[in-house]
């Protein structure tokens, strides 16, 4: 029983992924000591395990998935879309029209000493999202190595 003192609890949310996060943080950080926080972070959330549901796809509103240390620290290509925040986010659309068309830059770093071909894959995190597209401009797209 919780409190007892003989007894563990368990829990999760932001309170419990923040300091596990944190020390990964402070490990990218010793590993890639000339990395930028926000490289960092992008190496983080672009390495993460997708938690989308297998079935319905929906992704849960929580992060970009569960941390994966060896590919973060492993990773040679970090993606970075909007500033700060790393991913791309459009906010809260009030359509009035039959069609939207937006377009985001996304930045993306190759560390290593070779050029390296991604392909790109997007993911919605919400139902309501039905209808809607995201196409890259290119893909594959080759990054030059540095």
């Amino acid at each position: 029983m919780m409190g007892s003192g003989n007894q563990g609890v368990s829990m999760s949310g932001t309170s419990m992924a923040a300091p596990y996060v944190a020390g990964v943080a402070a490990l990218m950080k010793q590993t890639h000591p000339t990395w930028t926080n926000e490289q960092i972070k992008a190496a983080l959330m672009n390495t993460a395990v997708d938690l989308a549901d297998s079935v319905s796809r929906q992704v849960p509103r929580q992060g970009a998935g569960r941390v994966n240390i060896p590919d973060a620290l492993d990773t040679q290509v970090v993606a970075i879309g909007d500033p700060k925040l790393v991913s791309l986010n459009w906010g809260l659309l009030e359509l009035h029209e039959d069609s939207y068309d937006s377009g985001k830059l996304v930045k993306m770093k190759n560390f290593s000493t070779s050029d390296i071909n991604v392909t790109m894959e997007t993911t919605f995190i919400s139902p309501s999202s039905a209808g809607a597209t995201l196409v890259p401009e290119a893909n594959p797209v080759e990054i030059f190595a540095g």
